[in-house]
């Protein structure tokens, strides 16, 4: 009977963990888009310019910003919004290799981490990106046809760098 109870508890300990590592991961994921949520983000700046200034990899962050995303939600309604939201998603989640960080930063506002990538390169693949992006279509079902366009900009991280400081240098160059 001991070896029983001993077996349940074992049984029952590795369900309560594969449930805790389910819900840890849901806690670092956006519930609309599905990608890595602004905590997840910070997380992995963090650990990123700690490794870099330990000695490790560099990487590049681009920012992605939806244009004019708020007339988009006050002229086409929020559902319309969040529909964008999802297509920009799913278009990084195509254009990006899966082990690539890909994360939902802000309300309108992308981010994606990948170590090792030359800041040129990271250009290159923005530019990619966003010519496949503009070939996308985007329809409200009452008003037709929303044009949606999006800023980039991309920040290759430094030692020394703090997580505002890199941050704000993908800031200035998406604004630039």
């Amino acid at each position: 009977q001991l070896h029983k109870k001993i077996s349940r508890a074992e049984t029952e300990t590795i369900e309560l963990s594969r449930k805790a590592g389910m819900l840890r991961e849901e806690a670092l994921r956006d519930g609309l888009t599905g990608l890595y949520n602004r905590k997840a983000f910070d997380n992995r700046i963090a650990e990123g310019l700690e490794n870099l200034n330990q000695g490790g990899d560099a990487f590049v962050m681009m920012m992605f910003d939806v244009d004019k995303f708020k007339w988009i939600n006050d002229t086409f309604g929020h559902v319309a919004g969040d529909k964008i939201l999802q297509k920009v998603a799913a278009a990084l989640g195509k254009i990006f290799r899966k082990g690539e960080f890909i994360a939902r930063y802000g309300g309108d506002e992308f981010a994606v981490v990948i170590e090792g990538m030359p800041e040129k390169l990271a250009h290159e693949k923005v530019a990619k990106f966003k010519e496949k992006f503009s070939k996308l279509r985007f329809a409200s079902h009452a008003d037709g046809y929303i044009q949606v366009e999006l800023s980039a900009g991309v920040a290759s991280a430094a030692k020394g760098d703090g997580p505002d400081e890199f941050i704000h240098k993908a800031d200035l160059a998406m604004y630039a």
